[in-house]
């Protein structure tokens, strides 16, 4: 009787936690890809800037069992707010070389956080940020969400 006690007691204390901590991010969208992210779809994200104060900007990718490859590979753009375009590629892993899923979760779902720029202070006013996949196959089954994570 004592253990079940402690147990509900537990699980209402890992629910309160888990539903009344505040981010600490700056800005943080995701948009749903529906377990399939073609390759024509362009992830779009615009955010204010009203400090200098050095910001990371990060990308939370979820993705299950079904994705196929050990890596992705990212073409990124960001837009300053006095229109300067900046484009990169990038490549992150998602497995290891065995074959097991890198990043955080319990279930199948797992997440990763990626690094797209490293902590800076960015210009103050309006950014845009585009990303689209650059995976040689047109469609990626296995993405459930990307999130992009200013802090």
């Amino acid at each position: 009787m004592k253990k079940k006690r402690i147990s509900i007691y537990l699980f209402f204390c890992l629910l309160f936690f888990t539903f009344c901590t505040s981010s600490t991010n700056d800005f943080e969208k995701t948009i749903d890809l529906k377990n399939n992210w073609k390759s024509n779809f362009v992830a779009n994200y615009s955010f204010k800037i009203t400090n200098n104060k050095p910001k990371t900007i990060s990308i939370l990718l979820r993705n299950n069992n079904e994705y196929e490859f050990s890596n992705i590979y990212f073409f990124v753009q960001h837009t300053y707010p006095n229109g300067v375009k900046e484009t990169d590629t990038l490549q992150y892993f998602l497995a290891n070389k065995k074959g097991q899923w890198l990043g955080s979760g319990f279930t199948q779902i797992k997440q990763n956080l990626l690094e797209l720029k490293p902590a800076k202070a960015y210009a103050t006013g309006l950014h845009k940020v585009t990303v689209f996949h650059g995976m040689r196959k047109k469609n990626l089954i296995g993405l459930e969400d990307i999130t992009l994570v200013l802090n």
